[in-house]
């Protein structure tokens, strides 16, 4: 019994250890990225600046775009919800989005409350 217990602590272990691995790999998946004759194998999506903000934003980190077109004038948007209270929309973004959605340039203001980051899309080979 207690055997039993200890390997299964091990497990959740290891499982929560490589979460941020698997969702790079996950975002890699060439089954993601196919649109229409444009093929993606993975897509970088670099921090630009926070929308209507000077500010620099933390540079170099993965997200999904989720159903974007692969028109070069579209941005990715993303945005983490803030606590109510906070000022600072800048300190550890990455690890706080929870919508990722798309916008063109010249689409206008994007929707949703809280603090908003623009992103690039970069396609590549890996």
């Amino acid at each position: 019994m207690i055997v039993v217990v200890a390997v299964v602590l091990v497990v959740v272990s290891l499982r929560s250890q490589s979460a941020s691995a698997n969702v790079i790999s996950y975002l890699c998946n060439d089954d993601l990225f196919d649109y229409d004759d444009l093929h993606i194998e993975c897509v970088y999506i670099l921090f630009d600046k926070l929308v209507g903000d000077a500010r620099p934003v933390k540079q170099g980190a993965w997200y999904l775009p989720q159903t974007c077109s692969s028109d070069d004038s579209v941005i990715v948007y993303g945005y983490r919800r803030m606590d109510e209270g906070a000022t600072d929309c800048i300190s550890d973004a990455e690890d706080d989005i929870v919508n990722i959605f798309c916008r063109h340039r010249t689409g206008g203001q994007a929707w949703g409350d809280g603090c908003y980051l623009r992103f690039e899309i970069y396609p590549f080979d890996v």
